[in-house]
C-alpha cells in the first residue's frame, strides 16, 4: 500500500517538475523578449540568441529556480499586504485620533508595529476564503491539457497538494524573514501560520468542491462582484475585530494552524473518495474557454459603432478636422458619455450618503479634511480615467487615416490633438462638477469655520481632470499601442496603467497621510502641471514620428 502511494507521488512529483519547467521557461522567454525589445539592447544583440547557456542552467536546476521565483512572488504579495494594511491603519489612526479602542498605547505605524497588529496576515486569510485550486486555474489547466497532454486526475492532485506546497515554501521564507527583521517575531510562529495557510487552502478547496458537487458549477462562477464584495467586507470586519481585541500573533498563528490541521484529515478523506476530478477539471477548462471567447467578443465590439449611434438628421458643425472630431464624439456618446454619466451618478449618490453619515457623527473639521484629501485621488482615478477612448480613436478613426501622409503632418496631428484635448476635457467637466458640488457641501458643513485652505482641493480636482485629459492623448500619440488590426500590443502601456492604478489607489492616499495634506497637494499640483507641460512638448516634438501604423 505504501509502495503504491510512493510510486503515485513520485509520478505526480515528476509531472509537477515538468509543469514548473514549462512555467520557468515561459518566464525566462518573456524576460528575454522584454530585454530584446529595449531599442539599444535589441539593436546590439541583432538576430543571434545569446541566452542558450543560461537557459540550460535554469532548466537543469528547475526546483531551485522555482523556489526563487516563488519566493520573489511571495515577497511582492506580502509587501503588497503590508502596504495595504499600513495605509488602512494610517487612515484609521488619523480619523480615530489614535483611539485606544483600536491601537495599543505604543503603536507607532512602523513596519514592525503594522506586522504585530496581525492585519497583513489576516489579508491572506480573507483573500483565500473564496479560493479553490480546482476551479481557479482554468487558464493553466487549459494550456497543460491542450498543449502538453496532462490528464485531469494528475492536474487535480498536483494543484491540490504540490502547487500549494511550493507556494508554502516561498511564503514561509517571506514571513520568517520579514517577521524576524522588522518585528522580531519568532520564526516558529510565522512558520506555523504559513503551514496553517497551506492546510487552509486545501480545506477551502474541499469546502467549495462540496458546494460544486451540489450545484454542478462554481459558486462564484456567475457572481464575480459578489466574490469581491464578500472578500472586502470580511477583510474589513475581521481586521477591525482583530484590532479591537488586540489579537496577539502567537495566538493567531497557533490557533489558525491547529484549527486547519484538525480539519485536514477530513479533507484528505473527502478527496480520497472523490470521483469527479475529470468532470470538475473539464468544466473549469470550458468555463475558462467561454470566458476567453466572451472577452474577445466584448473586446472586438467594445467600441463598435451601431446603427443606433448614427443620427443622420443631426447636423454636425465645423469643417475638415473640426467636423471629423465633432462627428467622432457625437457617434461615441454610448461608449464615452454614457459610462461617464453612470459613474458620476453613482458617485453623487454615494457622496450624498457619505455627507449624511458624517453629519450624524461627532467628527472634527480637520479630520473630514483629511478624509477628503485621502479620497480625492481614488475618486479621480475612478471617475476621470477613460478606458475605451484610445481604442475608439484608433479603430473608428485613425487606423484608416494614418495611411495618408497628410494626416501625419505636424500641423494636422497637432490640430487633432488640441481638438481632442478640448473634447475630452468637456467630458471631464461632468465628473469634475459632481466632485466640486460634493466637496463644497462638505466644506460648508464641516470646514467653513476652520483655518484650512479650502480652495486648494478645488484646484487639485481641476488638475486631476487635466491630468486624465492629457494622459490618454500622451499614451496614444507617443506610445501608439495598437497594431494594424487594432489589438493593444504595448507592454509599456500596460505597465504604465498598472503603475497609475497603484499610485492613485494606494500610493497617493498613503503619501497624503504621511507628509500632510497641504504639502501633498502642492507637490502633486506641481507634478501634474509639469507632466502636462512635458507631455504637450513631447507630443509636439515627436508625435509625427511615433504616431504611425505598427506591424
Amino acid at each position: 500500500m505504501i509502495k503504491i502511494w510512493v510510486i503515485k507521488m513520485s509520478r505526480y512529483f515528476s509531472k509537477f517538475l515538468l509543469i514548473e519547467r514549462i512555467k520557468i521557461t515561459k518566464v525566462f522567454n518573456g524576460m528575454v523578449y522584454g530585454i530584446r525589445k529595449v531599442p539599444l539592447i535589441g539593436k546590439h544583440l541583432g538576430d543571434k540568441y545569446y541566452f542558450y547557456d543560461l537557459k540550460e542552467i535554469v532548466n537543469t536546476f528547475v526546483p531551485i529556480f522555482s523556489i526563487i521565483w516563488q519566493f520573489i512572488k511571495s515577497i511582492l504579495t506580502f509587501g503588497f499586504a503590508i502596504i495595504i494594511s499600513r495605509t488602512m491603519l494610517k487612515f484609521l489612526f488619523e480619523i480615530s485620533d489614535k483611539s485606544p479602542l483600536f491601537f495599543r498605547e505604543n503603536f507607532d505605524l512602523s513596519l514592525g508595529a503594522v506586522l504585530l497588529t496581525c492585519i497583513p496576515f489576516v489579508f491572506y486569510i480573507t483573500n483565500m476564503i473564496t479560493s479553490s485550486m480546482l476551479t481557479d486555474n482554468g487558464n493553466v489547466f487549459s494550456d497543460l491539457s491542450k498543449n502538453f497532454n496532462f490528464f485531469p486526475n494528475d492536474l487535480a492532485r498536483i494543484f491540490l497538494y504540490l502547487q500549494p506546497f511550493l507556494i508554502f515554501i516561498g511564503r514561509t521564507l517571506g514571513f520568517v524573514i520579514f517577521g524576524k527583521i522588522f518585528a522580531n517575531i519568532n520564526p516558529i510562529y510565522t512558520f506555523a501560520f504559513s503551514l496553517g495557510l497551506y492546510f487552509y487552502n486545501i480545506n477551502m478547496t474541499c469546502f467549495w468542491t462540496k458546494i460544486y458537487e451540489k450545484r454542478e458549477k462554481s459558486f462564484f462562477e456567475d457572481r464575480p462582484f459578489l466574490q469581491i464584495i464578500l472578500i472586502l467586507i470580511l477583510d474589513l470586519a475581521i481586521s477591525l475585530l482583530v484590532l479591537i481585541i488586540k489579537l496577539d500573533f502567537k495566538v493567531l498563528s497557533l490557533g489558525f494552524f491547529f484549527i486547519n490541521i484538525i480539519l485536514f484529515p477530513f479533507t484528505v478523506k473527502y478527496f480520497k473518495n472523490f470521483k469527479g476530478y475529470d468532470k470538475i477539471i473539464e468544466k473549469t477548462i470550458n468555463v475558462y474557454k467561454i470566458a476567453v471567447k466572451d472577452a474577445k467578443n466584448i473586446q472586438d465590439g467594445v467600441v463598435k459603432i451601431e446603427n443606433k449611434d448614427i443620427n443622420k438628421k443631426e447636423k454636425i458643425k465645423g469643417e475638415g478636422f473640426v467636423y471629423l472630431n465633432n462627428l467622432f464624439f457625437k457617434r461615441h456618446k454610448r461608449h464615452l458619455l454614457k459610462p461617464t454619466l453612470i459613474k458620476t451618478g453613482i458617485f453623487f449618490v454615494l457622496g450624498i450618503c457619505g455627507f449624511f453619515l458624517l453629519s450624524r457623527l461627532t467628527i472634527k473639521g480637520n479630520e473630514v479634511y483629511k478624509i477628503l484629501i485621502y479620497a480625492i485621488p481614488i475618486i479621480s482615478y475612478i471617475l476621470f480615467k477613460q478606458d475605451k477612448i484610445l481604442m475608439a480613436f484608433y479603430k473608428n478613426c485613425d487606423s484608416s487615416l494614418l495611411y495618408y501622409n497628410f494626416y501625419r503632418e505636424d500641423k494636422n496631428l497637432l490640430k487633432m490633438f488640441w481638438l481632442r484635448l478640448n473634447s475630452i476635457f468637456k467630458l471631464m467637466l461632468i465628473p469634475m462638477g459632481a466632485m466640486f458640488i460634493i466637496y463644497i457641501g462638505f466644506a460648508i458643513k464641516f470646514l467653513i469655520k476652520t483655518d484650512l485652505n479650502l480652495l486648494l482641493p478645488i484646484f487639485y480636482i481641476l488638475l486631476n481632470a487635466i491630468f486624465f485629459t492629457v494622459l490618454p492623448l500622451f499614451q496614444y500619440y507617443i506610445i501608439q499601442p495598437f497594431d494594424k488590426e487594432g489589438k493593444q500590443k504595448s507592454v509599456v502601456l500596460v505597465l504604465m496603467n498598472m503603475f497609475l492604478y497603484y499610485i492613485f489607489i494606494f500610493g497617493l492616499p498613503a503619501l497624503a497621510t504621511k507628509i500632510g495634506e497641504i504639502k501633498f497637494m502642492l507637490i502633486i499640483s506641481i507634478f501634474i502641471i509639469g507632466f502636462v507641460g512635458l507631455a504637450s512638448f513631447l507630443i509636439y516634438k515627436f508625435a509625427p514620428k511615433t504616431f504611425k501604423i505598427k506591424q
